[in-house]
């Protein structure tokens, strides 16, 4: 029987190495031996132990040596000496991650004998094992201080660690491997983790992938039929307002939604029966713009009347109407806390307010046409008049702008990715931008809408945010595959243009469109 004497090396036969040729059409091929090992890998993996067993004797190719074996044995079952014997017959891939080696094992070791009580051989460990490494000191002073605690649990509290008969030795060995050579000790699950990337790329170019579904046959490739899994018909059109709908905002639990308009009210609708729950009207000018509470217990509401208004969105009922802007107030923006939001104007101001009506902070800027926060209220972000766009930290309750970039053409709406990273606007040159936050680099374009003089809104939506959808002059709703930046629909059904969109945050199957046809459609 031919046996891998040598894991390092290639496997020979006939004094070449031998390759499998994945496909009859192109070139590219993978060494026989690694793929046989992967097999034995998953067969264990699977619990066929005897015909990975039976697979090594036939092929002649075994999945690790004895080596390889006894050492993961060694860490499994906390034998540090044998693992310390063994070290040397290992093949790293860098000498110089030596020193990180052997600062984990020995700290795995010193750990142990701490959750046994055993200060004095723990001290021993860590005087003459560890520090003698000098390999971190800052860790070092961190693992000092755990002779003070005074049980297990504490000790796994403090150190992050689940104890010895927890899973911290699978765990460590997790992290050894990244320090030796694939080809003597291979990576743990390495077929399962080629057929997850596997995966991914196909999910990557499913321009319509749009759900959770999270299993995947092997026999085909994994392609969403769109008729099934996204919006492309007005399954509800929504009448209540007379005059241009300018605004819809779903409410966070995704059970209703909320549309503003020019006719000085807010109407609150049921998405189970599409009927009005409750009509908000106060406002002595059109309304531009509304915000869900974190809690979906109150609704604000923003007019062209310089007002900002504060609703029980269910009972219809008006909890508290703050007047500080001087001119139209364009937006509005919750934080997590649910007892503060920020509102933005013509007037040059960022108002910062409690829920009492109170403003607890007050900074000039230009005329904000829009803004939004992220969901851990860490950043805000505004558009202005005069192009730009400013991001704010907003840590602390104590706002200040940390950097701003401007565009070449107004820009009339800003939504934020879920996790606060992303920022989509909407540019007059009928474009939408999206922009990376953390490195400042613009990273895509959506192109189709149309888009001069008007103020028009767009979002993110669908499952995993993977779709852009926006308005339009032309009276259709675009939609576009977010990471490719793929046109994916043009929707009709209004006769007027559309100025916002709203997908659901729950349903990934459904958004709305408010137009100036004085109707809200759900798709």
């Amino acid at each position: 029987m031919r046996t891998l004497t040598t894991p390092a090396s290639d496997s020979i036969t006939n004094g070449h190495t031998e390759w499998v040729q994945l496909s009859e059409h192109g070139n590219r091929q993978v060494k026989k031996h690694e793929l046989v090992r992967l097999m034995v890998q998953s067969l264990q993996d699977l619990g066929y132990s005897t015909s990975a067993t039976t697979l090594e004797k036939e092929s002649g190719f075994l999945l690790e040596s004895s080596t390889v074996i006894q050492f993961r044995q060694g860490v499994l079952q906390g034998d540090w000496a044998k693992v310390d014997d063994l070290l040397p017959s290992l093949q790293l891939k860098d000498n110089a991650h030596t020193l990180e080696l052997k600062f984990l094992l020995r700290r795995q070791k010193y750990l142990e004998l701490l959750e046994d009580r055993d200060l004095k051989k723990a001290i021993h460990v860590l005087r003459n094992e560890l520090a003698p490494l000098q390999f971190s000191t800052e860790q070092l002073h961190e693992l000092s201080s755990l002779i003070m605690c005074s049980s297990a649990e504490e000790l796994q509290k403090n150190a992050a660690w689940d104890g010895k008969e927890g899973a911290s030795r699978q765990q460590l060995l997790v992290k050894l491997q990244r320090f030796v050579s694939p080809n003597v000790m291979v990576p743990e699950h390495r077929l399962n983790t080629l057929l997850y990337q596997a995966f991914d790329q196909q999910l990557n170019h499913c321009l319509y992938h749009n759900n959770e579904e999270e299993k995947f046959p092997l026999y085909s490739d994994h392609v969403c039929d769109k008729t099934q899994c996204f919006p492309t018909k007005t399954i509800q059109v929504l009448e209540k307002h007379s005059d241009e709908v300018w605004y819809v905002a779903f409410s966070n639990d995704g059970r209703y939604l909320a549309s503003v308009s020019k006719d000085q009210t807010c109407v609150v609708w049921d998405m189970t029966t599409f009927a009005v729950t409750a009509t908000l009207a106060g406002h002595t000018d059109g309304i531009s713009y509304c915000a869900w509470s974190p809690d979906d217990r109150m609704l604000l509401t923003c007019s062209s009347d310089s007002v900002v208004k504060l609703w029980d969105p269910f009972s219809g009922g008006l909890i508290g109407s703050f007047k500080k802007h001087s001119d139209h107030v364009t937006s509005c923006a919750w934080l997590p806390d649910g007892e503060h939001f920020i509102t933005g104007g013509l007037d040059k101001c960022l108002y910062l307010w409690n829920i009492d009506g109170n403003v607890v902070f007050t900074w000039p800027t230009q005329r904000v046409m829009d803004l939004a926060i992220s969901k851990d209220g860490s950043r805000m972000v505004t558009i202005t008049y005069d192009k730009n766009i400013d991001v704010y930290d907003l840590n602390n309750l104590k706002p200040f702008c940390c950097w701003e970039f401007s565009e070449d053409h107004s820009i009339t709406s800003v939504s934020l990715s879920d996790d606060g990273r992303y920022a989509l606007v909407n540019v007059s040159s009928e474009e939408l931008h999206l922009w990376d936050l953390d490195t400042q680099t613009l990273v895509n374009k959506y192109r189709g809408q149309k888009q001069k003089d008007n103020v028009i809104r767009s979002t993110f939506g669908g499952h995993n945010q993977a779709f852009v959808v926006s308005g339009s002059e032309d009276n259709h709703v675009y939609v576009w595959n977010r990471k490719h930046g793929s046109l994916l629909q043009v929707l009709e059904g209004h006769n007027a243009m559309v100025n916002s969109v709203c997908w659901n945050p729950k349903n990934p199957n459904l958004f709305a469109s408010a137009s100036d046809d004085k109707t809200v459609h759900i798709a």
